[in-house]
């Protein structure tokens, strides 16, 4: 199999050029995305908006205790979570708090825990049909 080459650039570099501010970023990286999260700067992460990410938390060398420290990173920053695979924590969208006024960051709290709760019921009742 041939190899292919392509050029990678840093999160915060890949923001900058993106002028600075994004609305939604999307991290599928094939287990880079906790070194990613680990790594990039609160200006950076404050820059953003939403993130939706696929955590890989059985591919090492990433644990399940490195995904949860992600998320307690992720609330310290000002990031609400949504947790589309309770309990697994694969599928996570990350929304930015802080870029909400008070009232609208409080509506907005209302309807993640409605989500989060709704994703656990769904979990519980139709269990044997995920993996």
């Amino acid at each position: 199999m041939d190899q292919v080459e392509v050029a990678a650039l840093d999160f915060g570099e890949a923001l900058r050029r993106l002028g600075g501010r994004v609305d939604l970023v999307k991290l599928d990286i094939e287990g880079a995305e906790v070194g990613v999260l680990q790594s990039a700067s609160a200006s950076d992460l404050a820059s953003c908006s939403q993130l939706t990410v696929e955590l890989h938390d059985k591919r090492p060398p990433f644990t399940r205790c490195d995904v949860e420290s992600v998320c307690r990173r992720m609330r310290s920053e000002g990031y609400g979570i949504v947790n589309a695979n309770w309990p697994k924590v694969d599928d996570v969208l990350f929304v930015n708090l802080k870029r909400m006024s008070v009232p609208k960051r409080m509506e907005f709290r209302c309807r993640m825990a409605l989500a989060n709760a709704l994703f656990m019921v769904r979990r519980v009742i139709f269990a044997s049909g995920y993996s």
